[in-house]
């Protein structure tokens, strides 16, 4: 099956729920309401994040949960584990609403 999806991940801009395969997805008018929670989400190209472009915000340490930029969820983000891109040697977690990297706290209780 095929989604009209920009060729990107969605996800909700309210539950942080992955959207792409959700019933009917399409982002042909600009918008999404998502089917887990009702919120009507901005799918234009206007809201693609870069994953590579840190948005102007500063790289630092998160507790894995809560993006230490714009305080959201970081649930649904792109996950990095140590030395996956080669020249990374902490994990970090790209927030899926600013596009911030999180560099994840490495101490495990």
């Amino acid at each position: 099956m095929t989604y009209d999806d920009k060729d990107c991940d969605w996800f909700c801009d309210n539950c942080s729920v992955y959207m792409n395969n959700q019933p009917g997805f399409t982002t042909s008018s600009d918008e999404w309401t998502c089917t887990e929670c009702g919120y009507v989400n901005d799918v234009s190209e206007d809201n693609i994040i870069d994953e590579d472009d840190n948005q102007g915000c500063s790289e630092g340490y998160s507790d894995g949960f809560t993006c230490i930029n714009c305080q959201q969820s970081l649930r649904g983000g792109s996950r990095t584990l140590p030395w996956e891109d080669d020249d990374n040697a902490e994990a970090y977690i790209i927030c899926p609403h600013c596009g911030c990297k999180n560099i994840e706290n490495g101490d495990e209780d």
